[in-house]
C-alpha cells in the first residue's frame, strides 16, 4: 500500500472518529454553524447517536427554526417532532443541512445590510466527499 492510502486511510479513520465539525466561523474566528454528535434515545429508549446541526450553540432544525427557549433544549423536552426536525441519522446528511445553514444565514445578513458580519466558511469549494476526505 502506498503512503498515499494509507494517508488517506488514516484521515477518513480520523474524521470517522470525530465528533465536531465547524463549517463556517464569524470574522473573528468565533464558531457560526457546527455540526455535532448528540446523544439520545430512541422509541425503545436505547442509547443512539444522532447528529446535530448547531447556530451560536443552538440547534438548526431542518425548516432552518432555531431553538431560542431554554425550557426547550432541555432533553426531556425533546419529543418525536423535535428529533424528527433538530437531528439527523448520519454526518453526511447534517453536514449538508449545515451548508444550507450557511447559505440561509448568508442571505438574511446580505438582506439586512448586517455586512459587519464576516462568515468564512470552512469547506473548500468541493465540499467533504462521501468518504469524509476534503475535496479541493
Amino acid at each position: 500500500m502506498s503512503d498515499q492510502n494509507n494517508a488517506d486511510a488514516t484521515l477518513t479513520e480520523l474524521l470517522a472518529l470525530a465528533s465536531e465539525f465547524t463549517l463556517a466561523t464569524r470574522d473573528n474566528g468565533r464558531p457560526l454553524i457546527t455540526v455535532r454528535k448528540v446523544p439520545g434515545l430512541d422509541s425503545e429508549r436505547k442509547p443512539v447517536i444522532r447528529w446535530g446541526v448547531f447556530r451560536d450553540g443552538e440547534p438548526v432544525g431542518r425548516d432552518l427554526s432555531r431553538v431560542m427557549d431554554m425550557t426547550d433544549r432541555l432533553p426531556s423536552a425533546r419529543d418525536e417532532s423535535f428529533i424528527a426536525n433538530y437531528r439527523f441519522n448520519t454526518r453526511d446528511e447534517a453536514i449538508e443541512h449545515g451548508k444550507r445553514a450557511v447559505d440561509a444565514f448568508e442571505a438574511a445578513v446580505t438582506s439586512e445590510g448586517l455586512t459587519f458580519i464576516v462568515v468564512e466558511r470552512c469547506w473548500r469549494d468541493g465540499g467533504i466527499t462521501r468518504d469524509g476526505t476534503f475535496q479541493p
